[in-house]
């Protein structure tokens, strides 16, 4: 389903998405890339399936930011290992 709430978590494990009727996790050696816009915070599961995150989606601008930096580092960590 992609329309209704969805609730995207970071994780020590990876990326849990959450809706009223479903929780999934991706594990952070499966994530592909993560990207941004001025608009979307993009998370590559691969070539064609991304987690699209609106920036609006956060109370702010600086809480989207920290948002990426936390999921990029924990992505960068995960690829290092």
């Amino acid at each position: 389903m992609l329309l209704g709430e969805h609730t995207i978590t970071l994780a020590d494990e990876g990326i849990i998405e959450s809706t009223s009727v479903n929780e999934s996790i991706h594990k952070w050696g499966g994530i592909r890339d993560i990207e941004n816009n001025e608009d979307y915070i993009f998370i590559f599961l691969n070539q064609t399936m991304a987690h699209i995150i609106p920036k609006r989606a956060f109370p702010s601008t600086e809480t989207a930011a920290v948002f990426l930096k936390e999921a990029q580092t924990r992505w960068e960590a995960q690829r290092t290992a």
